[in-house]
């Protein structure tokens, strides 16, 4: 005999996971979803797209932008990048918002804030889920953190 459970996760920014998929989110307002990487083969590799989620925002007038990781599971690094509305990847300063505890820097928060200020456009925020530590073999092993726990993240211009 087996018996089995589902629980469906709710991610109201799926799809999103490419650019053209990118989810609108506004301005200073922190949004939450889940990094799972869905399985597609018998494993998710480091750079499938699945492991992306990507957010856009507009910009109404200039500013230096600011995106910062405030909450994630513990069994994973999320590194995120600022792209300009004609693709190429935006220069951004990275800093360390937590200590770090757990190998491979999984688990510690982080935000990225762009060089100089931006003119009023539409920019795109990837996210990607990287480092992820914990897998479950077996029933007797307790569900890694990303399967439960969201990230959090806010965008805002200064």
């Amino acid at each position: 005999t087996i018996t089995w459970e589902f629980i469906s996760k709710m991610d109201c920014f799926e799809p999103n996971d490419n650019q053209s998929q990118a989810k609108k989110i506004p301005l200073g307002e922190t949004i939450e979803a889940f990094a799972i990487a869905g399985h597609r083969d018998y494993s998710v590799g480091a750079f499938e797209p699945q492991t992306y989620d990507w957010y856009k925002i507009e910009l109404g007038t200039a500013g230096i932008v600011e995106a910062e990781l405030l909450d994630m599971p513990n069994d994973m690094r999320i590194a995120m990048r600022i792209f300009n509305p004609d693709g190429s990847v935006q220069g951004a300063d990275f800093e360390w918002t937590s200590p770090e505890d757990l190998p491979n820097s999984n688990g510690r928060l982080s935000k990225i804030t762009t060089n100089g200020a931006l003119e009023p456009g539409t920019y795109f925020i990837e996210v990607h889920s990287a480092f992820v530590s914990r897998k479950r073999y077996n029933d007797l092993e307790p569900l890694p953190d990303h399967f439960n726990k969201t990230y959090k993240m806010k965008v805002s211009r200064k």
